[in-house]
């Protein structure tokens, strides 16, 4: 059945299946579908046909189903919070950027890694109020700094999915408005999706932030739905290289070549070139010699508390040593 693609109208849609089986029968149905579903994204990830539910995996399963007031508590709390990570100019060693990004600290569970609870806010339709947390804190964050004479940018992640919404824009330029910042010191990154191709509200509203005078940047540029006609929905400020390619460009010369093409590419559109995942010293006179623009990774700063990055920047001065 689901070899042959479906027909919608006009459209063929390729279709893909993985099931997830639970025949134990404990719990209620909401439970028992639960466990199921655990099951078959655990098919998905490992791309089996399909999956059976075992006991282990329960506590996952009640993760999913009360992932909603799970995280409306986490917000209240405090559980979710913002992490800042530093961006240097790679030839000068000076401060650039900051990437705000979303933390869980689970009472119970501890750490949750992003891209779970991430991945299930999109899921959800949580991702829209997660969203709007981290860029409140980033904006307000982003104003402090220039308090202390730091005129830096701030990076905020942007699911695609998000840009179906007509208020979005409405909504960031309010918060702008009332932190005091102004609009050319945000950056949205926008995961690559092959959603921006298909939505014509997606495409309005990247014309919108660009208008309101919003930098744009395409984050972890070579995976996904990565083309070059992705690079003509989105008038990008900058491109951010995945760290995946970067972390192991000295030894792969295939990604060696991807990296360097990319900043070529992105000098070529005007944009600026981001290394993410720079992880020691070799690696970042590589993309010095590369001619890479910015960089980001454990070896010059890991995510932290606002409160940290602040001590370790000079009140007056936006350059640091790294």
């Amino acid at each position: 059945m689901f070899n042959a693609p479906l027909t919608i109208g006009e459209l063929r849609v390729d279709v893909a299946i993985a099931f997830g089986v639970n025949d134990e029968f404990e719990g209620s149905n909401a439970q028992r579908l639960a466990a199921a579903l655990v099951a078959a994204e655990r098919a998905i990830r490992t791309r089996a046909l399909w999956t059976k539910y075992s006991p282990r995996q329960k506590e996952d399963a009640g993760w999913q189903l009360s992932f909603h007031s799970q995280l409306e508590d986490a917000l209240t709390s405090g559980d979710i919070w913002v992490a800042f990570q530093p961006q240097y100019d790679i030839r000068t060693h000076a401060l650039v950027g900051v990437e705000a990004l979303a933390r869980w600290t689970h009472p119970t569970r501890g750490p949750i890694p992003p891209d779970e609870f991430i991945v299930q806010a999109e899921k959800s339709q949580d991702i829209y109020r997660l969203t709007l947390f981290v860029m409140d804190h980033a904006i307000r964050s982003a104003t402090q700094l220039r308090e202390r004479g730091l005129d830096i940018h701030m990076s905020v992640n942007l699911s695609a999915t998000l840009l179906d919404h007509a208020d979005l824009v409405g909504t960031i330029r309010v918060m702008l408005t009332a932190h005091h910042l102004p609009p050319e010191m945000l950056t949205i990154e926008i995961t690559e999706t092959a959603q921006i191709e298909n939505s014509r509200q997606a495409r309005q509203t990247l014309a919108q932030l660009r208008r309101a005078g919003i930098r744009l940047s395409i984050d972890d540029y070579g995976t996904g739905q990565s083309n070059l006609e992705y690079l003509t929905e989105i008038e990008a400020d900058e491109i951010k290289i995945d760290k995946r390619f970067v972390m192991t460009m000295r030894d792969s010369q295939r990604n060696f070549e991807v990296v360097k093409s990319t900043i070529d590419l992105a000098h070529r559109l005007g944009a600026v070139a981001v290394a993410e995942g720079i992880e020691d010293a070799p690696t970042m006179a590589l993309l010095e010699q590369l001619g890479c623009d910015v960089g980001q990774g454990y070896h010059l700063g890991k995510p932290q508390l606002f409160s940290e990055l602040t001590a370790t920047l000079a009140p007056t001065h936006h350059s640091r040593t790294a």
